[in-house]
């Protein structure tokens, strides 16, 4: 029976296209229907394209590859996939690993480490590996388990060496606490200041790709020097079905709480009786959690805690986080009770009541893009000597968007562009920044409305409050005298153009 296949890679990759032009010879020549995302323009009709088309395929056959690794529309595509599999019971995930067999960023690994997986070392392997994926899509198998370890898929960034040259580090991800490419700005000194209290209660707040993730690792790379036990949750691996179900969602949490801190799971045992999700919760951490740490203290990060708006339970939720941090005055065992929370959101959006609301005590870092200062000090680190004519226009076109300045100085150090190249091609969609900016232009395709939001912001400065939430938290858009521009020269050139009615 004929099956329909979506194929996921990095484009413009010789490896990965080689191998992917084998593949689909031999799954076309078996009568399957395949959609490869080869040379479509984007969008509104692309965008909808890619997500029906995973939405329709029965398989889902995602390339890993170190180039792949590094690309936000492969990252977004499988996304999609995942959710749909979970929502529809398909596509069926089916990943290769081309000579690959290193670390996944956590997002994806939280969705592919329990995933058998085919590895292609090389060429010469390709035939093999053809043949298992036919297996598996024709008999609705799994793919055999794989003859590596799998050690290397841990979730993890690797540490970078004493010359950042013998590892330059991908931009994409969260960085190492170490890492010598991490820029130190206010919010890092503000942050270390509250970490000598005992127990403090912080918020991380900033659009996308500013380094929210990055702060919360150093947040609990310090913790953990001074023996704080540190439970990391992060809210992208909740599912549709966890995030509309309290019982599910407080139930779920408690137990990562548990596996966080390398305890044998007991939520069951705590979850009995008439209480609320909230007072269960909180019941668990009293008599599970906390005394299991004496007086070792306890950090409890929360990452993507934006996730929760899709909760009908969200206000509960963080006026249950407020609860707690109000026990530290009055019950002893959570003197040394730590909360660090990253959001792209404004509170508002999250929680209205102010006397409920996390998002109003302890202390507030907003993270502001570089400065022209700081990315010198960035090009300095990747031994890249511009001239301050080249400087300026790197950051003129780019604002100081941390991820994208990052990025531009990645390629430049690797000559895969020369700077006028990287300019003159920037908002291409084959350019430098392409493939983050059609991951970009795929979420926002995501939320009904927010195109045309986008379109009617870019015109007239002015949005409805939600869709500005929303395009703020993107790191899409900025408010300045309260009109909306585009963040940054870049965006404008790119969402004008792809927005166009």
């Amino acid at each position: 029976m004929s099956k329909r296949i979506f194929i996921s890679y990095k484009r413009n990759t010789a490896a990965d296209a080689a191998f992917v032009d084998a593949l689909s010879k031999a799954l076309r020549e078996r009568g399957h229907h395949l959609f490869i995302d080869l040379s479509m323009r984007v969008g509104e009709d692309w965008v909808q394209r890619i997500s029906d088309e995973i939405k329709a395929a029965d398989f889902f056959v995602l390339v890993i590859s170190e180039q792949s690794m590094q690309s936000q529309m492969v990252a977004e595509e499988a996304r999609l996939a995942h959710a749909s599999q979970r929502a529809h019971g398909r596509p069926h995930l089916l990943p290769v690993r081309l000579a690959y067999d290193g670390q996944l960023p956590y997002d994806l690994g939280a969705i592919l480490n329990r995933l058998n997986y085919a590895f292609c070392s090389s060429e010469s392997d390709t035939a093999r590996i053809t043949t298992e994926l036919l297996a598996a899509i024709e008999h609705d198998a799994q793919l055999p388990a794989p003859g590596i370890a799998k050690t290397g898929l841990a979730a993890e960034i690797p540490l970078p060496s004493a010359n950042p040259l013998l590892c330059l580090e991908a931009p994409e991800g969260t960085m190492a606490a170490e890492s010598v490419f991490y820029l130190e700005r206010d919010g890092d000194h503000i942050v270390a200041d509250e970490q000598n209290h005992a127990g403090y209660t912080l918020t991380i707040q900033a659009a996308r790709q500013m380094g929210k993730s990055s702060l919360l690792g150093r947040v609990m790379a310090r913790a953990r020097r001074t023996g704080v036990a540190v439970a990391f949750i992060d809210f992208q691996a909740f599912g549709h079905e966890e995030l509309v179900d309290p019982k599910r969602l407080y139930h779920q949490f408690c137990v990562l709480i548990e596996d966080a801190l390398g305890l044998e799971c007991q939520v069951d045992q705590h979850w009995q009786g008439p209480l609320s999700e909230t007072q269960k919760c909180r019941r668990f951490l009293e008599r599970r959690i906390l005394p299991q740490l004496n007086d070792q203290g306890l950090l409890l990060a929360l990452d993507e805690a934006d996730a929760l708006l899709a909760s009908p339970s969200r206000s509960d939720f963080f006026g249950m986080l407020r609860s707690w941090h109000n026990c530290r005055q009055t019950k002893p065992e959570w003197r040394r009770f730590c909360l660090a929370t990253a959001i792209s959101t404004e509170p508002a959006m999250l929680i209205e009541s102010l006397t409920q609301s996390p998002f109003n005590v302890g202390t507030t870092v907003k993270l502001e893009d570089f400065t022209l200062a700081d990315t010198l000090k960035l090009a300095q680190r990747h031994q890249m000597q511009l001239s301050p004519t080249d400087l300026q226009a790197l950051q003129t076109l780019l604002c100081g968007h941390p991820y994208l300045s990052r990025k531009a100085l990645y390629l430049l150090t690797k000559r895969r562009y020369s700077f006028a190249d990287l300019l003159g091609e920037a908002a291409s969609e084959t350019g430098p920044f392409g493939d983050h900016l059609r991951a970009l232009f795929s979420r926002l395709h995501l939320r009904p409305g927010l195109i045309d939001a986008l379109r009617n912001a870019l015109r007239s400065g002015e949005a409805d409050n939600e869709a500005r939430h929303r395009l703020i938290a993107g790191g899409i858009v900025k408010e300045i005298g309260g009109r909306l521009l585009a963040r940054n020269p870049l965006y404008d050139n790119y969402f004008r153009r792809v927005t166009k009615p």
